[in-house]
């Protein structure tokens, strides 16, 4: 028997997903939302609150990796902002991290990481920091403050990004604070900077007036004083209204961009503001979007705004540039055209790994991840409730139920499964679950399974057991995987996820010319409570159901190979009539 494996690949790029694009169809065997709005500087914007507060014993590192992460993503709600130097810093962040997790993995360091180890790299992170919206203050003998750019006030509130530098060869005591302000604590922030420190803040502030530049004061502890100002530029506001529908002109859901006069992204009040977030090179990353239920209204600067509309990858995007106007608050009705609609021809998309809440959140509710699969047009909604290594908790436990989840419909289905998670085995999905598999993880230090001890193979022999898929997600070596395939412990892998998908199509390539028949499987590992996270659906699953949706019956395709995995794309194929998932018998 030949042990070929048919696929294709295409490589384009799209906004649809914000990632290059790609389709790798299934194979054929030739045998062988509501959450605060995001302006809210307070809350989260990224996982890093969440890691530090697991993996960061040091009080000044953690405020460190904190406020990188949070002043690098902050800073992307501007156009100007150049992306992939912002993005980068995040990243930064995200690699000074680690030292502090391989930490936390293997406790017998003597002398516990401080933060010493990383004050240098975050220095030079918000060195590299580019943005006309920055002001920038060297503090030697005298303050150097750089170009002063004017501040945009929305609204009677401004925002301005602040970077200093310590260049003097002792500590400093650094205070930047209003003058003659209605309340001045409301702009003062103080610092304290080792020799050659450079950090980052935002001072915000509500503006009575914008006649008048503000003035603050520069000024160091025993030190001289500085007094400058910042040009006000006012902006009119007016409130936009925008109903989104489908095809046949009925309202829908889907992915909001919005941009204002002022380059800045807008969503709606209690809305959550999301950004692409640029790990493992997903594309148009920095961007910020909201979800809608088919209509919704924003207050934004008169002048010209950009409005994109997305659903999913089988309607055509919508871009307008939009006129606020004065004393204009009509609706602008948008309605989307289809591209194709695979439902017609039994193909339902899904996404194997979602998350609801990580880190024991409770923030986000089944109602939202409905909304969010409708907006993505994503018809199964697979979420993977897994462990939470700060509380020893198990993430959205409570909504396991072993069926679909009630909400669902004919066309959306939200299921709520488990993720089994050893960081030296692998992480494992199993879906379509009936009974939770414990223990649901192992490896993790400090928590009630702290060793290695335990294979993949146990728990995901129980999974099978009472019929669940198993996939390994975010695939890597090293891990459990190829034995686990080889043993019929795992079924599948996410070859399309938030990983390198040219690694992982290696991958599933050479265990199918191994005479594995494995089917393709895809899961973003999206976090859906973290305003900056993985695009829901980015890489998504297509599976043949045949003219009915139900959950046995999708995941009897998945099972069976039936499938396509993509992130834009739609491409399907036959070999001499055999769509994925037949077998052909073919001679030698």
């Amino acid at each position: 028997m030949l042990s070929r494996v048919v696929a294709i690949s295409v490589l384009r790029r799209l906004r649809l997903a914000g990632m290059t694009m790609a389709c790798l169809l299934g194979f054929l065997i030739l045998r062988p939302v509501a959450a605060e709005s995001a302006d809210r500087p307070e809350e989260p914007w990224t996982l890093m609150p969440f890691q530090v507060a697991t993996y960061v014993h040091d009080a000044e590192s953690a405020r460190l990796l904190n406020d990188l992460s949070q002043f690098s993503t902050q800073l992307l709600i501007w156009n100007d902002t150049p992306r992939t130097q912002a993005v980068t810093v995040g990243g930064i962040a995200k690699t000074a991290l680690m030292l502090f997790i391989r930490e936390h993995n293997s406790p017998l360091r003597s002398t516990p990481l401080g933060a010493d180890a990383i004050v240098e790299r975050i220095s030079s992170a918000y060195q590299s920091m580019q943005s006309p919206r920055i002001v920038r203050i060297d503090v030697s003998a005298k303050y150097d403050i750089g170009s002063v750019p004017p501040v945009d006030v929305v609204g009677g509130k401004a925002q301005v990004p602040f970077i200093v530098t310590n260049s003097r060869s002792t500590p400093i005591r650094f205070r930047l604070a209003a003058i003659n302000a209605s309340n001045p604590r409301q702009l003062q922030t103080d610092l304290t900077l080792r020799p050659g420190q450079t950090l980052g803040f935002f001072l915000t502030s509500a503006i009575k007036t914008s006649s008048a530049p503000m003035s603050l004061e520069a000024s160091v502890e025993n030190g001289p004083k500085q007094v400058f100002t910042l040009p006000l530029r006012a902006w009119e506001t007016e409130v936009v209204k925008v109903k989104v529908l489908d095809e046949s002109g009925k309202s829908t859901p889907a992915r909001i961009y919005l941009t204002g006069a002022d380059g800045r992204a807008y969503a709606p009040e209690k809305v959550m503001h999301r950004n692409v977030t640029g790990d493992y090179g997903q594309r148009y990353a920095g961007e910020f979007y909201f979800y809608t239920p088919g209509s919704f209204e924003v207050r934004m600067p008169v002048g010209g705004a950009e409005l994109d509309v997305v659903k999913g990858m089988e309607y055509r995007p919508i871009h307008r540039t939009v006129d606020v106007k004065k004393s204009s608050t009509a609706a602008l009705e948008l309605r989307l055209q289809r591209l194709t609609n695979l439902r017609t021809a039994g193909w339902y998309s899904g996404d194997i790994h979602l998350h609801m809440n990580l880190f024991y959140q409770t923030r986000i509710k089944p109602a939202d991840i409905l909304l969010i699969a409708k907006a993505e047009d994503l018809n199964v909604a697979n979420i993977l409730a897994c462990n939470d290594p700060l509380t020893d908790k198990i993430n959205d436990f409570q909504y396991f139920e072993g069926k679909p989840n009630a909400m669902s419909d004919k066309t959306y289905i939200l299921s709520v499964n488990q993720e089994m998670r050893n960081d030296l085995y692998g992480h494992v999905g199993f879906v379509n679950l009936k009974s939770f598999v414990e223990p649901a993880y192992s490896g993790f230090p400090g928590s009630r399974y702290p060793y290695d001890d335990s294979p993949n193979y146990y728990q995901a022999m129980k999974a099978k057991a009472q019929g669940a898929v198993v996939t390994y997600v975010h695939p890597g070596l090293t891990s459990e995987l190829p034995v686990d395939v080889a043993l019929g412990a795992a079924d599948t892998l996410d070859v399309m996820c938030q990983g390198d998908e040219n690694v992982n199509t290696r991958y599933w390539y050479r265990l199918l010319n191994c005479g594995f028949r494995i089917p393709i499987s895809a899961g973003t590992d999206s976090f859906l409570n973290i305003p900056s996270h993985l695009v829901a659906g980015a890489g998504r699953l297509y599976v043949q159901t045949g003219p009915e949706l139900t959950y046995d019956r999708w995941i009897d395709g998945y099972r069976k190979g039936r499938s396509f995995a993509t992130n834009a794309p739609l491409l399907t194929f036959t070999v001499d009539g055999h769509s994925p998932g037949d077998e052909i018998k073919a001679e030698r």
